[in-house]
């Protein structure tokens, strides 16, 4: 009985270190660092999912969930993006398919972020990356990099 239960142990200990060694996989964020980087101008002010400061830190950056929350303290999504855009001087948005915003269904802020996109801005590129186990991954993501006029 003793031999059967640890072996049944050690199975359970392997096929689970099988797969956190799976899920444990490098993220790709240095590569992708470097692709969003190489896409960004110098002297930028961005707005962007969280994550990219790290690649972008000698940058102004601002992250997607401020606007997020001014969102929710003043919910019109015109107001609210104008006030970050033009506090921030805003010249390059990052958009994610997995941001704050998508995360939080706020579908008008999503909305007129996009409209915003599409009249001012223009498509600089893509970085295809892998998110690592901290976010529940591997998960493959795309990050679009917007250059914007102001």
């Amino acid at each position: 009985l003793s031999w059967a239960l640890c072996s049944m142990v050690l199975i359970a200990y392997m096929v689970a270190g099988i797969s956190i060694g799976y899920r444990s996989q490098p993220a790709s964020y240095a590569s992708a660092y470097r692709q969003v980087r190489s896409l960004v101008p110098a002297q930028s002010s961005i707005l962007g999912d969280f994550r990219w400061w790290w690649a972008l830190y000698d940058e102004s950056f601002t992250a997607d969930y401020y606007l997020t929350l001014l969102y929710i303290e003043q919910p019109d999504a015109s107001a609210s993006l104008r006030r970050v855009l033009q506090e921030r001087q805003i010249d390059v948005i990052l958009l994610d398919e997995a941001g704050h915003i998508p995360e939080m269904g706020i579908e008008g802020l999503r909305d007129v972020l996009g409209a915003y996109i599409r009249q001012n801005c223009y498509l600089a590129g893509s970085v295809r990356y892998t998110i690592g186990v901290e976010y529940g991954g591997p998960i493959p993501r795309t990050t679009q990099v917007f250059i914007c006029s102001r």
